[in-house]
């Protein structure tokens, strides 16, 4: 589902900028840094690629292609992170982007919740209508139920 696909890739996204945010601004090495932040995403699913992720950052490619093996951030977080990475501003930026995604995933999970809610109403909507229909026009149970015995018919 579209709604859900998006709120946990910008939930990952979020914690692996976040994370390596945090990391860089305490001094941690960029490659252990990545490794953190890939253990710290609690996705099973993403595990797998903490180490190729970190392998080609240690190979000499850089942090924007370390993080596009995991597919948790879009093209313009990405964009930021090259930007950051010429000018010296990483751990900065990638807050900014760790926060911008935390925004997202709140919005998304208000839309899930009011989804939700929205079904729960319909369905209790739903029951409440067939009821008084059988009130009005009295109980159709009977009309379907099967013989006692089905040798008489």
């Amino acid at each position: 589902m579209p709604v859900f696909g998006k709120l946990y890739r910008d939930l990952y996204g979020m914690r692996l900028a976040g994370g390596l945010s945090t990391a860089l601004a305490a001094g941690v090495e960029v490659v252990r840094a990545l490794r953190l932040a890939g253990e710290g995403m609690s996705s099973p699913s993403l595990a797998a690629r903490i180490g190729p992720a970190s392998d080609r950052l240690a190979g000499g490619g850089s942090l924007t292609d370390a993080l596009a093996e995991f597919g948790v951030l879009d093209p313009d977080a990405l964009g930021q992170v090259v930007v950051a990475e010429r000018t010296g501003e990483l751990d900065a930026a990638l807050d900014r982007i760790a926060q911008e995604l935390s925004e997202s995933v709140l919005r998304r999970a208000r839309l899930v919740a009011f989804l939700v809610l929205g079904l729960l109403v319909a369905v209790l909507l739903a029951v409440a209508v067939a009821k008084m229909l059988g009130v009005i026009f009295g109980s159709i149970g009977p009309a379907y139920q099967l013989p006692d015995r089905l040798d008489r018919l």
